[in-house]
């Protein structure tokens, strides 16, 4: 992966960050390090274990369903072909991992059994 700039990869953080400020593990945009990598299906993990992620991606496009919105596209397209676009996360020095955007993206990877794109940033 072609290594980008901190301005860049910064930038997209901010557009799409949607964490918590409050979590304890937060460290705020502009005091971190980021990179892109893959993120390996072990390290998502911490997030959902595979039979949740399964029973939380069912229960989220159910609920759409029964709320009218009808656009479960997206999810029904990734779960046949794979998650393309990147995720944001934080990662302590522990190896502890925070979401800052792509929950869904996460759990259907972990579904999949695939790594995914990733935007990490750690403290500088």
């Amino acid at each position: 992966m072609a290594e980008k700039s901190q301005e860049l990869l910064r930038s997209y953080v901010v557009a799409c960050r949607d964490d918590d400020p409050d979590e304890p593990d937060f460290i705020p945009t502009d005091e971190a390090v980021w990179t892109e990598e893959m993120l390996p299906v072990e390290s998502m993990l911490q997030c959902f274990g595979r039979f949740e992620a399964v029973e939380w991606i069912a229960k989220e496009i159910a609920t759409r369903v029964n709320d009218g919105i009808m656009n479960t596209a997206p999810y029904i397209n990734m779960l046949a072909s794979g998650v393309v676009y990147k995720v944001v996360v934080t990662m302590t020095a522990e190896g502890k991992l925070t979401v800052c955007d792509g929950w869904h993206r996460i759990a259907i990877a972990i579904i999949r059994n695939e790594p995914i794109r990733a935007v990490v940033g750690r403290r500088a």
